[in-house]
């Protein structure tokens, strides 16, 4: 299906004891299995690069295979599952979302659904549940929720809808076996009834999702070890971004990071430029150009403050600004880059961080912004404090 991004799929299959009832010949677990089979060989006939994951949620909550492409891998699996033993959907949620998160931190451009099938008999619809279907709406994952059976007598709310409709997903229930069947194998087909701009518009979803920020990781710091080694060897270590040792007249051991999937290092400065220009990056996290690792944007390390002479002398923003020090047993652990020379912070100078924008700067670097900016050169505000910071 040219056009049409690559799906993750999470299948989370109620394996409880109600899911033996055999109002669904032979029952509803049978028929869920049978029917789950049946989509994904037609899912991969439809694209055969999306990938499906087996969960289950009964006795215990289970994994029963990686995601994976290959039907005769995922359907053997599915083979496997025995029903039994009471209901826990918020621990089969819980697994299926940390799951996708783990798949979404390596690469994207996709978009990521879990496709729910229970007869709905889940219990109450607790505050643990609430929290999990938010944060899968927070990471732009749909929960589609198909129910084996009639609404529950008695019931007047159904969990099943409730956390189809917090992420966005379908929802449905089938008083037949035939129905329930069908709408499940119909699934398969989901990707094909939507157009490019439709997917489009989903994987728009989850690329904006406000929660990517938390499963997003941190680039890392060159351990002593790899500082040593650029100190002995300069030339050695290169950035795999513009290909040079030094950044800016400042030596690799200042200016580099690595990318904590990949291993491979780049300059603090060249991962700013990286991120303004990749179509998959926002405010707060972007790729690695490498390995499509989801890595967090730190405050001025990366997009904020990344334009070179943001703010100019006597064009400031209105307003006054404090330079607060940071303690230097908490030098080492600022994520953040100088907003003036972009360099890390080893701990060869004190640290301010500016208290209206949050930038840092390296004391020397102050005074030279207050000279050349009249003020943080990054918000644009007047330093109260600057003599008491640069004196």
């Amino acid at each position: 299906m040219p056009g049409l991004l690559i799906e993750d799929v999470i299948v989370l299959i109620d394996s409880s004891r109600s899911m033996l009832r055999a109002d669904f010949p032979p029952s509803r677990f049978a028929v869920t299995v049978r029917a789950t089979a049946e989509m994904i060989k037609k899912k991969f006939e439809i694209d055969a690069n999306d990938r499906i994951c087996l969960v289950t949620f009964g006795s215990k909550t289970r994994k029963l295979s990686e995601f994976s492409s290959s039907a005769s891998q995922i359907t053997l699996a599915l083979k496997a599952v025995e029903a039994g033993g009471g209901s826990d959907i918020a621990e089969g949620m819980a697994l299926a979302i940390q799951l996708i998160a783990g798949e979404m931190r390596k690469i994207g451009g996709k978009v990521v659904r879990i496709l729910l099938f229970s007869d709905d008999r889940l219990g109450p619809m607790t505050n643990q549940i609430i929290k999990l279907a938010n944060a899968a709406k927070g990471l732009g994952i749909f929960i589609d929720c198909l129910v084996a059976g009639g609404p529950n007598r008695g019931v007047t709310f159904s969990v099943m809808k409730n956390i189809a409709s917090i992420t966005g997903g379908d929802f449905a229930y089938f008083s037949n076996e035939n129905a329930y069947y069908k709408a499940i194998v119909g699934l398969s087909s989901k990707k094909d009834l939507n157009d490019a701009a439709g997917y489009t518009e989903a994987q728009e979803k989850a690329r904006t999702a406000p929660l990517l920020a938390e499963i997003a990781v941190e680039l890392r710091r060159p351990n002593l070890n790899e500082i040593q080694e650029m100190i002995a060897n300069p030339q050695k270590t290169k950035c795999n971004i513009c290909y040079k040792s030094e950044a800016q007249g400042r030596p690799a051991y200042a200016t580099m990071r690595y990318c904590p999937s990949c291993g491979r290092p780049m300059h603090i400065g060249c991962t700013i430029q990286w991120a303004r220009n990749s179509p998959d990056a926002r405010e707060d996290v972007f790729r690695c150009p490498f390995c499509y690792f989801l890595i967090k944007n730190s405050g001025a390390a990366l997009l904020k403050g990344s334009t070179v002479g943001a703010v100019k002398k006597g064009q400031g923003a209105a307003g006054v600004t404090r330079f607060n020090p940071i303690p230097r047993e908490d030098i080492p652990d600022i994520d953040g880059s100088c907003g003036n020379c972009r360099n890390i912070f080893l701990g060869e100078y004190d640290v301010y961080q500016c208290e209206s924008c949050g930038t840092y700067y390296h004391k020397p670097c102050v005074k030279e912004i207050d000279q050349k900016y009249g003020g943080c050169r990054i918000c644009g505000k007047k330093v109260s404090n600057v003599r008491e910071v640069t004196g």
